[in-house]
């Protein structure tokens, strides 16, 4: 079900839509993806769905997308590109202004972050078992960001035996041009079909962009 990327121009989100064209004057590297969802070796997985969660929160997995940028950077680009032995699934992706500091982070020595939501009960399943049609309701562009939890996962819910996804990012220029290459982060975040919040207080008090960004 592979299919190419469009850019996303989100109400409220992004002043109109940029220029698509490749600009060799900002490099985007370095990116590394995590979740609200810890186990105990401090890994990171996805969750379809969430036992001890209540609301929506029950279906919703938060991500984390860090990057390096050089070059000044006006806006990321993000897709989460979940896979399954080879075959890829591209439902989830969002481009994020530098100005929405709701889920915008700068923090220094040109590290950057965004956080979304990816919801798998509007996706038809958190990659790589999500299914089409989805659109961007799959997404909450502006979420309020939440704290990391501890959670405990059964290897035999790994979606699909070994379903994972990672994240691939373009950059854009303060002239709205895109990075002529698309960065994609080395380390996957395995998806289970079902996560479980360890103990009565599951929360490490740390915000999803608090957490250290290196």
């Amino acid at each position: 079900m592979y299919k190419p990327l469009s850019s996303l121009c989100l109400a409220g989100l992004i002043a109109g839509c940029s220029s698509t064209t490749p600009d060799n004057r900002l490099e985007v590297r370095n990116v590394r993806a995590i979740t609200e969802y810890q186990l105990a070796n401090n890994n990171f997985v996805g969750c379809n769905s969430v036992e001890g969660a209540s609301g929506p929160a029950a279906t919703q997995t938060q991500v984390r997308v860090t990057v390096e940028a050089r070059g000044a950077l006006s806006a990321l680009e993000v897709r989460l590109e979940g896979e399954t032995n080879g075959v890829r699934d591209e439902n989830f992706s969002i481009k994020v202004d530098s100005t929405n500091t709701d889920n915008f982070r700068a923090y220094g020595n040109n590290t950057y972050a965004v956080v979304f939501t990816a919801d798998s009960s509007t996706s038809g399943g958190m990659l790589p078992a999500s299914v089409p049609p989805v659109g961007i309701q799959a997404i909450t562009p502006t979420p309020v960001v939440r704290n990391i939890k501890r959670v405990t996962v059964e290897p035999a819910n790994q979606v699909n035996g070994n379903g994972r996804f990672t994240a691939r990012v373009h950059g854009y220029s303060d002239q709205g041009s895109r990075t002529l290459t698309e960065a994609i982060s080395t380390i996957n975040i395995p998806v289970y079909s079902v996560c479980t919040l360890v103990g009565p207080n599951p929360d490490t008090g740390v915000n999803l962009l608090d957490y250290p960004a290196s």
